[in-house]
C-alpha cells in the first residue's frame, strides 16, 4: 500500500517570517547607524587643529602639561623653529592688513623659543655636573688648619640656609606661574567657544583671536616648565651644601690630632721641667765644691 505524505509546511507562513527577519535587521542598523551618530565627537572648531593651539585642544580637555626632559624640549624647540619659519613666510607674502595680525603671532613664538632655550641650558649636562672635589692631600694638624674649616663649614651652612629661602621663593613663583597658566587657559577656552557662535562676518577676527589666545596659554605653559626645573636646581644646590659630613670628620680628626699633641707637649714640658731641676741642683752642688 503506497501513502502519500502531504508536507504542512506553508509556503505563505514563510514568506511572512522572511520578511519579519528583513524588518527586524532593517530596524537594528538603523539604530547601530544613529548611535554611531550620537556618539561620535561634534565637528566643530574645538576639535580642529588651529594655529597657535596644541593639536586636539578641546573646550573640554586642556592641553596636559609637557614633561620637561631634555628629549621633550629638543622636540619642542625644533617645532617652534618650523612655526617661526612658516610665520616669516606669511609676513614676507602678506598685505599691510594681515602683516601686524602675524606679526604678533611671530613675536610671541620667540618669546616660546627664548623659554625654551632657558629650559635647555638648565638640562644640559653641565648644569646638574656636581663640581669635582679635588683630591686632598696631607690634612695639615694645625689650629690654623682648624680654623680653616670652621671657616668653610660656616660659609656651607650660610649657602644652605640662603638656598632654603631662595628655594622657597621659586616655588611661590612656581605656584603663580601655574595660577597665570590657568588664567590664559579660560582665555583660550572662551575665545574657541566664542569662534563656535560666531557669524561669517566676525568669524575671521574670532580665529585671529583663537590663535593669539593660544601661543598666550603656551607662554605661561613654558613658563610653568622654566619654573620647575629652577625649583629642581635650587633643591639640588641646597642639599649639596647642607651635606656637611666629610667635612665634619675632617675637623674631627684634626681636633684628635692636635688634642693628642697637647698631651705629648704636656709630658715634654713637665721632662724638661724635671731635668731643668736636676741641672740646677748639679751646678749648685759643683758651687759649693768651688767655694
Amino acid at each position: 500500500m503506497s501513502m502519500t505524505v502531504r508536507s504542512t509546511r506553508d509556503p505563505s507562513g514563510s514568506g511572512s517570517a522572511f520578511r519579519s527577519l528583513l524588518c527586524l535587521s532593517r530596524a537594528l542598523s538603523a539604530l547601530g547607524l544613529g548611535l554611531l551618530i550620537a556618539l561620535a565627537p561634534a565637528r566643530g572648531v574645538e576639535a580642529q587643529e588651529l594655529p597657535g593651539m596644541p593639536g586636539n585642544a578641546t573646550e573640554e580637555s586642556a592641553p596636559s602639561p609637557a614633561p620637561t626632559s631634555a628629549d621633550d624640549i629638543d622636540a619642542r624647540r625644533a617645532a617652534v623653529s618650523g612655526e617661526l619659519r612658516t610665520v616669516d613666510a606669511e609676513i614676507a607674502k602678506a598685505d599691510a592688513a594681515n602683516a601686524e595680525h602675524l606679526t604678533a603671532i611671530r613675536e610671541r613664538l620667540r618669546t616660546i623659543d627664548s623659554l625654551l632655550d632657558q629650559q635647555a641650558i638648565l638640562v644640559s649636562p653641565e648644569a646638574g655636573r656636581e663640581p669635582e672635589s679635588k683630591p686632598e692631600g696631607p690634612v695639615e694638624v694645625s689650629p690654623y688648619a682648624l680654623h680653616a674649616l670652621y671657616e668653610a663649614q660656616f660659609a656651607r651652612e650660610q649657602a644652605a640656609r640662603h638656598l632654603t629661602q631662595e628655594l622657597a621663593e621659586r616655588r611661590d613663583a612656581l605656584a603663580a606661574a601655574k595660577e597665570r597658566f590657568d588664567e590664559a587657559e579660560r582665555n583660550r577656552r572662551r575665545a574657541v567657544s566664542e569662534l563656535e557662535q560666531a557669524d561669517e562676518v566676525a568669524r575671521e577676527a574670532a580665529e585671529r583671536t583663537v590663535r593669539l589666545r593660544g601661543l598666550a596659554s603656551r607662554i605661561e605653559q613654558e613658563e610653568v616648565h622654566l619654573k620647575t626645573l629652577e625649583v629642581r636646581g635650587t633643591e639640588r644646590a641646597r642639599d649639596l651644601e647642607a651635606d656637611h659630613v666629610e667635612l665634619a670628620e675632617r675637623i674631627a680628626a684634626i681636633r684628635q690630632q692636635l688634642a693628642r699633641g697637647e698631651r705629648q707637649v704636656s709630658a715634654g714640658v713637665a721632662a724638661l721641667a724635671q731635668r731643668e731641676g736636676e741641672l740646677r741642683r748639679s751646678v749648685e752642688s759643683m758651687e759649693r765644691l768651688l767655694a
